[in-house]
């Protein structure tokens, strides 16, 4: 054994942070970065560069994890195991400096570099961290009001659970999340299997059928009104349940809303943190058990969500 190794334990060189730990920081920043202000594209930017690097970190985490247990296990000796995590591009894998019982390798001027560079990132990240935990949380807020909204409200008098109060139901967020809460709201009040595929057909059945009552309110992609030219190919987005991996995706909205309550003749509500909850197709509010939705601006870093709402359990 060398008289670097005898100075190191095999305990000091134990990587700080277990990869489950890491997985939830990673997590912990991602929520920090959706909170950052940044939105739209940048966000989708930032939020790609974060997770390159993460994956990166995650892959050298592990890594060294496995050296580790080598080294536990005797597979492998200390110098092998600085050897093998830390080449410099000169190849010199000697421990030239020891501090506070870590040992560390002499690092080439870009290495040198890209330790600033993550050093500046991750100080940037602490700072939004620490300024975003004297802010508002703006999803517990949320949660909050809509909670005290719900606690006023019961089915009403056409359901048969005509009284029950709600809670929120989680409906998953994958880009249908709408459509997924309008087939739980029929499953749940008519007794039915419906899939969240089923819904989307019927809300572009009903636009393609009604074109001049819903396209003055459809918006396009670059945020302009949307063309008549452009308006088969929207609906051909509403109707695609991600089978069809050539067409865009379209989220759920206030238009689509509005197409499923007249092809299904039903008053859909829509409960939400600010003002009163919304009511799309009140003429057929004496037909059939409304829908109830939840509208969530801030559940999740990449936007606007709908979930669902079920009976709340007896105490």
């Amino acid at each position: 054994m060398s008289s670097e190794e005898k100075e190191i334990s095999i305990d000091s060189l134990k990587p700080k942070e277990t990869v489950h730990q890491a997985k939830q920081r990673h997590q912990q920043e991602l929520k920090a970065l959706g909170k950052s202000g940044v939105k739209g594209k940048a966000l989708k930017q930032k939020e790609a560069e974060l997770e390159a690097k993460q994956a990166e970190e995650l892959k050298q985490l592990q890594d060294t994890w496995a050296r580790y247990r080598d080294l536990e296990s005797g597979k492998i000796t200390i110098q092998q195991f600085l050897q093998n995590g830390n080449q410099t591009e000169a190849g010199n894998a000697n421990v030239v400096v020891l501090q506070a019982g870590y040992a560390t390798m002499e690092l080439s001027k870009s290495q040198q570099r890209q330790r600033n560079r993550e050093l500046r990132e991750q100080q940037e990240l602490e700072r939004i961290q620490a300024e975003l935990k004297e802010r508002p949380d703006p999803k517990k807020q949320e949660m909050e009001a809509i909670t005290r909204a719900l606690a006023g409200f019961s089915f009403d008098s056409s359901s048969p659970y005509a009284g029950r109060k709600v809670v929120i139901k989680d409906i998953r967020a994958d880009g249908h999340c709408m459509y997924r809460a309008i087939a739980d709201q029929i499953n749940f009040h008519d007794n039915k299997s419906l899939t969240y595929s089923e819904v989307r057909a019927i809300a572009a059945k009903e636009m393609r059928a009604n074109q001049d009552l819903y396209l003055p309110y459809l918006i396009d992609t670059d945020g302009t009104d949307l063309k008549p030219e452009n308006f088969s190919r929207y609906v051909d987005q509403v109707e695609n349940d991600g089978s069809n991996g050539k067409l865009e995706v379209a989220w759920g909205g206030h238009p689509e809303l509005v197409a499923l309550s007249n092809a299904l003749k039903r008053m859909i509500v829509v409960h939400q943190q600010d003002g009163p909850a919304l009511r799309f197709g009140e003429d057929f509010a004496s037909a059939a058990p409304a829908l109830h939705l939840v509208y969530q601006r801030h559940a999740y870093a990449t936007g606007e969500h709908y979930n669902s709402v079920q009976i709340a359990q007896e105490e």
